[in-house]
């Protein structure tokens, strides 16, 4: 948590994403989160974003990823969603980013299109919010792979 206060960019822009129905578990929702985190930078950056992002830091877009599960009641299967805080590129304004953002959970294969909320927030208690699980040790919520702060 102190990493992420430390960090030299603003997170302002916060989202909840949604699953479609024949997510499994919890390695196939970090895989949709890799797909989407993947296809965010693609677009914002160019198709040689990677290759650029091994020198220069800002050639990504910074992010941090928490992947939640609730119990859904009787069959003890879990409603898997992800909360995720961006730093939204100074060149795009708030509705075009959250445009991108929206596109490009629902263009991966798992993404569902229902309850997904993508909000200007610049608020730290957003972080605060979606790093809760933190508290109660459950460190592994933070997805290492989508995470991207400098």
């Amino acid at each position: 948590m102190q990493y992420i206060k430390k960090a030299s960019v603003s997170f302002n822009f916060a989202a909840t994403f949604t699953f479609k129905a024949n997510l499994y578990d919890e390695i196939d929702a970090q895989n949709n989160a890799r797909q989407f985190s993947n296809r965010v930078n693609q677009v914002l950056f160019g198709n040689n974003w990677r290759r650029k992002s091994k020198h220069d830091l800002r050639g990504r877009l910074p992010a941090i990823a928490v992947l939640e599960g609730k119990s859904n009641g009787d069959d003890g299967n879990k409603r898997w969603h992800y909360h995720f805080a961006f730093a939204k590129p100074d060149n795009l304004s708030n509705k075009e980013f959250a445009a991108i953002l929206l596109d490009c959970w629902r263009s991966t294969s798992k993404g569902g299109y229902f309850k997904n909320v993508v909000t200007p927030d610049s608020d730290f208690g957003w972080i605060e919010y979606i790093t809760k699980t933190f508290k109660s040790d459950q460190i592994e919520a933070l997805d290492m792979q989508s995470l991207h702060v400098y």
